[in-house]
């Protein structure tokens, strides 16, 4: 099961389990990303070694040993090992899972139905009210399914782009000499030899 909230989560890839990720705004100075050392939107357009993070809440998270990446390249690298790629601490789900947001609001939700129904018994029999009560359960069951489609385009490019790696390195090692082919040498006898031994042969059968 994937959560999504205001925490991100990377999805379970191989034998990997999902890692508790939390966004991050970036101090201004001496913070970058250890992958590519670039920031998610550079000011001038131009992708300078060293520039430091731009505010992007949707793009910087941290890992739970405290280190901050872009939300992307940290996604390409735990796809093939599940440890930070600065400190190469191994990642594991968190103890305490992050819970959806679609969760929290339909938590919040029944408190407040509950809280009505103590005031106002009668309310929950009103028809605007229970037109109402539909509308918002339907708006966070839409966002819940937005998010998990999401997730599982995301997975589905990972998985694609292992795929093509993988056939990529396949036919760069057939075309490389991958596939060895035993070799014999053919000893050649030029054709008079071949034929005076054949006219030799018919002629001592025919004595017989």
């Amino acid at each position: 099961m994937r959560f999504f909230s205001s925490t991100k989560t990377l999805p379970s890839y191989s034998a990997f389990v999902p890692i508790h990720l939390t966004p991050v705004t970036p101090p201004q100075s001496d913070s970058f990303c250890a992958m590519c050392i670039l920031p998610p939107r550079p000011p001038s357009g131009a992708l300078r070694s060293g520039s430091p993070f731009v505010f992007d809440y949707a793009n910087v998270v941290q890992t739970p040993c405290g280190h901050m990446f872009h939300w992307t390249c940290l996604s390409i690298a735990v796809a093939f090992h599940n440890s930070c790629p600065e400190c190469l601490q191994i990642l594991y789900l968190d103890a305490e899972s992050p819970r959806s947001s679609s969760f929290d609001e339909m938590r919040v939700l029944c408190a407040e139905i509950e809280e009505l129904r103590k005031r106002h018994p009668p309310v929950e029999q009103h028809p605007e009210w229970k037109l109402a009560l539909i509308v918002r359960r339907a708006q966070i069951f839409r966002r819940e399914h937005e998010e998990q489609s999401e997730a599982s385009r995301f997975h589905e490019e990972l998985l694609r782009a292992e795929v093509d790696d993988r056939r990529e390195k396949r036919l760069q090692k057939l075309a490389g000499g991958g596939t060895k082919r035993k070799k014999r040498d053919v000893l050649l006898k030029p054709w008079r030899s071949v034929k005076s031994a054949w006219a030799w042969g018919i002629a001592k059968m025919k004595k017989r």
